[in-house]
């Protein structure tokens, strides 16, 4: 696994539904996950919570584990209903370890 990408986690789930699949899978993940990550200080607790428990998942199928960890974190703060200033610094986090592993991802499926 890179600092960023478990890349035998995604290529377990390229044999299962194969490269051309996948690379349609991969730009359907990225265009929603660029959007549902767009302004988060704008989006409610409950709507932070679903982003982040849905690119949790998702995420993985593309071998994004610190990504995920993240984001896991992140809805865990909002369930306890942590102050939003402690919740911002993760979501930021969450952008830098997403970017990083967009980098190693994209050139995969070009």
């Amino acid at each position: 696994m890179s600092d960023f990408v478990d890349f035998d986690a995604l290529k377990q789930y390229e044999d299962i539904f194969g490269p051309e699949k996948m690379k349609q899978l991969w730009r359907e993940y990225f265009d929603d996950a660029r959007q549902k990550l767009q302004r988060p200080e704008e989006k409610s607790s409950d709507e932070i919570r679903l982003i982040y428990h849905s690119l949790r998942s998702s995420s993985l199928v593309f071998g994004m584990a610190r990504f995920a960890e993240i984001c896991e974190k992140i809805e865990e703060y909002v369930l306890e209903k942590r102050d939003i200033n402690e919740i911002l610094p993760l979501i930021k986090e969450a952008d830098i370890r997403f970017a990083e592993a967009v980098k190693k991802i994209a050139p995969h499926f070009a």
